[in-house]
């Protein structure tokens, strides 16, 4: 085409091109220069459930989003390319344990094949590299695991408190002197284990239910430990009525005090000591003595055949006759000490 003389010409990709005549050449030299579409591009990585702010919109799928621009220089096409690059959080395998007792703080939560370079929070404590948590009580945690890239992998745990350990004995009790009462507690406890305290003037302190004769008012105490290690502790009280008796659980037959003779000592009520009897481990009888004052002046003085016996734990019987004519029957263990 020609326009005032100047000719125009386009090209194959849809360029215009205007040339100016000179009068004053015969020839005219037109060098041509096309310029190359600008291309720009970059890449953001996202965790999975992040979004970019992309072209005036917010994307959260992975893949690639251009727009093509106006260079105001050149007037040339400028085209910009995003890549979304999503990266999925963190998978790890977690394992978590409750308290073996109630109210404990013995809990745990670990993650036992933690990948490298991972890091871990738990209800918003600070980042940590080790993947582990112990000394945990029941209640609701989150853990949260971040890699390096900063996504996260949130797990919600709850950790269950077992049921307390409960034990209840039996109501205080009153007996008279010579009276035996059995003990029987109840638990729910799995395979429990007992231990009565004090062990004297009971048949067995190890046995669920001992067999309790005590010549005075005592207080037993009952500790119990289920197969998980939980423990529960109970009290009772047996109030003993009647004359006051008191039978030494340790004597010192080669000394030169109080305590060199092994005697019964009670109070008003009770007329004498019927027979007292004293056994060595074996179950042979050491001694053997009748109507022996209940004052504590006559008794054993540690020997037998005229041999001294040799330090241990012996087992009595004895019975107390008292005012009314009544007789009751008491038995223990004393220690003898040289």
């Amino acid at each position: 085409a020609l326009i005032e003389g100047i000719s125009e010409y386009q090209l194959g990709n849809g360029m215009k091109v205007l040339l100016f005549p000179d009068a004053s050449k015969p020839t005219v030299t037109v060098n041509l220069t096309v310029l190359p579409v600008s291309q720009t591009q970059e890449t953001i990585t996202l965790c999975a459930g992040d979004s970019a702010f992309v072209f005036g919109q917010w994307q959260h799928q992975a893949g690639a989003y251009s727009q093509t621009f106006v260079a105001a220089n050149t007037g040339c096409d400028s085209t910009h390319l995003v890549v979304l690059d999503l990266t999925p959080p963190p998978t790890v395998a977690v394992e978590w344990a409750g308290p073996d007792c109630y109210n404990a703080a013995n809990g745990y939560i670990d993650v036992p094949a933690a990948p490298a370079g991972l890091q871990y929070s738990l209800n918003g404590m600070p980042y940590q590299m080790q993947a582990g948590f112990a000394g945990l009580s029941a209640g609701a945690y989150q853990l949260l695991v971040r890699d390096s890239v900063g996504c996260i992998a949130l797990t919600s745990i709850q950790l269950a408190n077992p049921d307390s350990l409960l034990l209840e004995l039996p109501a205080d009790t009153t007996i008279i002197l010579g009276q035996w009462v059995q003990l029987n507690p109840s638990t729910n406890g799995v395979f429990p284990t007992f231990t009565w305290t004090p062990s004297h003037y009971l048949d067995c302190n190890t046995c669920a239910s001992p067999v309790a004769v005590p010549p005075a008012t005592t207080t037993y105490t009952l500790t119990i430990q289920d197969a998980n290690g939980c423990t529960a502790t109970g009290r009772t009280i047996i109030q003993v009525t009647g004359p006051k008796v008191y039978v030494p659980n340790v004597f010192h037959p080669s000394g030169t005090g109080l305590n060199n003779l092994f005697g019964i000592y009670a109070s008003s009520g009770v007329r004498q000591v019927a027979y007292l009897n004293i056994y060595d481990r074996w179950g042979e009888q050491v001694y053997r003595g009748e109507n022996l004052p209940a004052d504590g002046s006559t008794g054993w003085d540690g020997r037998w055949r005229g041999q001294d016996c040799a330090p241990g734990v012996y087992v009595y019987t004895l019975e107390l006759e008292l005012e009314d004519g009544s007789r009751v029957e008491m038995a223990g263990e004393v220690a003898v000490v040289r």
